[in-house]
């Protein structure tokens, strides 16, 4: 990535993280979300997914290959913690919600396998609360390299090799480093 890149725009509050090997950029203010990309062959930062959703400190995560984003919202019909899959284009609610009824603040989200621990202040409490997502591994299909038999001393050539993870909602292809 080149130095010194600039945010997309104004944001109350915001997070930013890399996801195959992609720079992602979450803000929020009132009355809307939104997630950007930053195209490195053009330079400057596309609209990913954003809503008309009144939102505050978004955090991001990535869980079992998907983009998650995590918001407080204090509007009166929708008080609470949140978490929504970031899709091109999307943000699609993520089941119930983390924690209803809340006016939380100093978030924080972490993901392990198909859960999302989310983190964050109420007052004078911290809580940590654990959240499924519902989008289960269900298998991976490999197709082997096109080297299968070596002598010993002969380098590995992973040339050909493919690793798609089917997931409950989609499936892709696994860029090298995200399996072993």
């Amino acid at each position: 990535f080149p130095e010194g890149i600039v945010g997309p725009g104004r944001a109350d509050s915001y997070d930013i993280i890399t996801y195959n090997q992609e720079l992602y950029f979450a803000s929020a203010s009132a009355n809307d979300l939104k997630v950007s990309k930053y195209d490195i062959q053009q330079g400057k930062w596309l609209d990913y997914a954003n809503g008309s959703i009144d939102s505050y400190d978004p955090k991001l995560a990535v869980a079992q290959g998907n983009l998650y984003v995590v918001i407080g919202s204090a509007s009166s019909s929708k008080n609470g913690v949140y978490a929504y899959e970031v899709t091109a284009s999307e943000l699609v609610e993520e089941g119930l919600a983390v924690d209803s009824g809340v006016k939380g603040s100093g978030y924080s989200m972490i993901a392990s396998g198909d859960r999302l621990f989310v983190g964050y202040t109420d007052g004078n409490k911290a809580y940590i609360k654990e959240k499924a997502i519902s989008n289960s591994l269900l298998s991976l299909t490999i197709t082997p390299p096109d080297k299968v038999s070596y002598i010993v001393g002969d380098t590995m050539d992973l040339a050909g090799l493919k690793v798609v993870a089917n997931y409950q909602k989609e499936t892709r292809e696994l860029a090298p480093g995200e399996y072993k």
